[in-house]
């Protein structure tokens, strides 16, 4: 965040009819009040979202909002689920020229290692992003209990290709494809490769 009269925060809210609302913050006070506050993986825990200012006060059902971007300088860093170091977003073109599935068949649990996975949301937006994260060692019980924290959680937070951050709303995610397959079925899965 830039200090004195060029501080700016914009945060924009996508709702699940694909329309979104941006806001605006100028003062550099409260900006780093919101920001030393916020918590991605939390935001989707309330009941709803408020934003307001001196003149209108906007308030969303969380249920319905799909993601909110935040965009400014120096956005803090944010811790992820355990394991993962960093989620960034990427392009389509990327993720096929970075992804080689031969890369993956020795790999060692603990080892960092880079996955990659397509989110697609209820309004029909798909982020495909770019994980860096160790290896994990599941057994099968463990991999639907990290799918059931990922898809019920708060929130999913990731670096924007533009820098910013963007919080996904489990609660609005239609799919998620993990590249590589994970090697461990959750107990439930049916056993069939993507077309």
């Amino acid at each position: 965040m830039t200090s004195g009269t060029g501080a700016k925060l914009t945060i924009q809210v996508h709702q699940e009819d694909r329309l979104s609302v941006k806001f605006h913050l100028t003062d550099p006070q409260a900006i780093q009040n919101l920001l030393s506050h916020l918590q991605p993986t939390k935001l989707f825990s309330q009941h709803h979202l408020a934003l307001g200012g001196a003149h209108s006060l906007t308030v969303f059902p969380c249920a319905r909002v799909v993601q909110v971007d935040f965009f400014g300088d120096n956005l803090p860093e944010f811790p992820h689920y355990r394991g993962v170091h960093t989620i960034k977003e990427i392009t389509q073109a990327q993720m096929q020229e970075r992804f080689k599935p031969e890369n993956y068949a020795h790999v060692v649990p603990g080892e960092t290692v880079t996955v990659y996975t397509e989110i697609e949301l209820m309004d029909g937006k798909r982020h495909i992003l770019e994980v860096n994260m160790e290896a994990p060692m599941r057994q099968p019980q463990e991999q639907n209990v990290l799918l059931q924290q990922i898809l019920s959680g708060g929130g999913l937070h990731i670096t924007r290709s533009d820098g910013g951050l963007t919080v996904l709303n489990p609660v609005q995610i239609v799919c998620i494809t993990f590249y590589p397959g994970t090697g461990i079925m959750p107990p439930n899965a049916w056993i069939a490769e993507k077309a």
